[in-house]
C-alpha cells in the first residue's frame, strides 16, 4: 500500500486498523527528543497488582515512553486461566488511555507512585474466565 493512499484513507476515515497501528508505532518511535524536559519517567518499569494472591496475579511492564505515550504489556492470571494485552497508551499529565480496535479501553491513573488501571467492559475478551486487568499496581 502506497504512503499517499494510506494518508488518504486516514483522512477519509477508512484506514484499516493494522495500518493505523503501524502509523502509531512509527510516530511513537520517531517522536522527537524522548529525554526532553518535562518527560515523565515515572511510568517506566515493572508493576504488579497490589493485593494479589498466588492464584490471582497481574503484572504490567511499561517498556518505553515519550512525553505523550508509552508502550505497555499486561499479563494476568486467575488459577489456570490467563490473559494478556499490550499496546500504546497516550499520556496527559498523570492520566493515560489505551484503545483497541474493538471498543476496548483501559484508563491508567498514576498517583502516589502507583498506577490504577480501569478497563472498560470490552477488555475481558483478552483474558480467560476470572482473569482481570484492573486494580492498583505498585512498582517492583
Amino acid at each position: 500500500m502506497a504512503w499517499n493512499t494510506s494518508i488518504e484513507k486516514l483522512v477519509n476515515g477508512k484506514i484499516n486498523v493494522k495500518m493505523l497501528r503501524i502509523l502509531m508505532v512509527f510516530i511513537f518511535v520517531f517522536s522527537g527528543n524522548v529525554w526532553a524536559e518535562g518527560f515523565n519517567k515515572n511510568w517506566l518499569g515493572t508493576w504488579t497488582r497490589e493485593y494479589a494472591s498466588r492464584f490471582d496475579i497481574s503484572r504490567m511492564e511499561i517498556f518505553y515512553n515519550t512525553e505523550n505515550s508509552f508502550l505497555f504489556k499486561i499479563n494476568a492470571s486467575y488459577g489456570a486461566n490467563t490473559g494478556s494485552v499490550s499496546g500504546i497508551a497516550l499520556i496527559k499529565d498523570n492520566f493515560a488511555i489505551f484503545y483497541d480496535d474493538e471498543d476496548g479501553m483501559i484508563e491508567f491513573i498514576h498517583e502516589n507512585n502507583k498506577i490504577l488501571l480501569k478497563p472498560n467492559i470490552r477488555m475481558p475478551k483478552y483474558a480467560g474466565m476470572g482473569v482481570e486487568f484492573d486494580g492498583i499496581f505498585i512498582g517492583i
